[in-house]
């Protein structure tokens, strides 16, 4: 797991999202109350989706997860069951 620069952050989110400013809002919103946000990645080779990336709010009551750091496997939230989902980066502002 690595920690991203600004710069990085940046060009991960707009490679993945295409520059979607609906993406940036609700990061952004994410940032201002000062929490991070956990990239997760899909690692299972078997699977077609391998690759694909989540971006998962951190650190506060109001973030997806609220503990201070990420897990290394993202939980199983918004119902979907996300054992493929290994922790790849973090960002913090």
């Amino acid at each position: 797991m690595k920690t991203l620069t600004q710069d990085e952050f940046e060009g991960i989110v707009d490679d993945e999202f295409d520059r979607s400013e609906a993406v940036w809002t609700k990061i952004n919103t994410w940032l201002e109350r000062g929490d991070g946000v956990a990239i997760y990645r899909n690692e299972d080779l078997s699977h077609r989706d391998v690759g694909l990336m989540q971006f998962i709010s951190f650190g506060s009551e109001a973030a997806q997860i609220e503990t201070l750091e990420p897990p290394k496997q993202l939980p199983d939230i918004g119902g979907a069951i996300n054992w493929r989902y290994q922790l790849w980066a973090t960002f913090r502002r």
